[in-house]
């Protein structure tokens, strides 16, 4: 099921920037254009469109830029027993089985029951110089 939803921003000149955090480059996913992330599913958080700052291991990523912002694009919800091999291998460079236990492990002391708890499979694209320009407004 694809998720659809507009973003909200804050009124003004800078819209709300919410924070995306990684602890490990999976398959170089952040060097890219686009990438993706699995997350628990949380519809307040992960709205189409939305704006965030993308950081590794707290800190800034991509480094080798003075701003960078990536814009949500896609959103798949699924139960993780149900996960194929393309979020996988796509998300993590892993086959189904290594990919669950790794969530498994990820989320172990957070009490979550994945037959009952939905994933999101998430697809950002960072802006653009100039689209970021634009969000941040730069003169």
């Amino acid at each position: 099921m694809i998720h659809n939803s507009i973003s909200n921003q804050m009124p003004g000149p800078f819209p709300l920037l919410k924070e995306l955090n990684f602890s490990h480059n999976w398959n170089n996913k952040l060097d890219c254009n686009s990438f993706s992330t699995v997350r628990i599913r949380n519809d307040n958080k992960y709205q189409l469109l939305d704006l965030f700052r993308v950081y590794l291991k707290r800190e800034v990523y991509p480094q080798n830029v003075d701003f960078a912002i990536a814009r949500l694009q896609s959103i798949t919800h699924f139960y993780l027993h149900k996960v194929t091999p393309g979020i996988t291998f796509i998300d993590a460079n892993l086959p189904v089985i290594d990919f669950i236990q790794l969530i498994t492990k990820m989320y172990k002391n957070k009490g979550i029951n994945f037959h009952k708890q939905q994933m999101s499979f998430l697809v950002f694209q960072y802006l653009t110089p100039e689209e970021t320009k634009e969000v941040i407004r730069f003169d």
